[in-house]
């Protein structure tokens, strides 16, 4: 299970058995290498299904599979997505 928290200007990644700190730098980067992952190729013949990507300026290592990376890029773009105004 993967979970994103907000803590006074810090981010609290939980991956599984692990915690992340992450600041908004680190978490934009976090958000860019997340995107630059092309998720199709997962599913062609040759590719493991599998991505090491580094956080914190190499300081954490995750290793992600397919669902962990669909469910990081859910994520994302939940927290940088518009959100809609009501009017009343």
């Amino acid at each position: 299970m993967i979970t994103l928290t907000t803590t006074s200007n810090k981010y609290l990644l939980k991956f599984y058995h692990k915690q992340v700190t992450l600041t908004f730098c680190n978490l934009l980067a976090l958000r860019n290498t997340i995107n630059a992952i092309n998720i199709e190729s997962h599913f062609y013949e040759g590719h493991s299904g599998v991505e090491l990507i580094s956080v914190c300026n190499l300081k954490e290592i995750l290793l992600l599979d397919t669902l962990d990376v669909l469910e990081l890029k859910k994520i994302m773009d939940s927290i940088f997505s518009p959100k809609k105004e009501l009017v009343y």
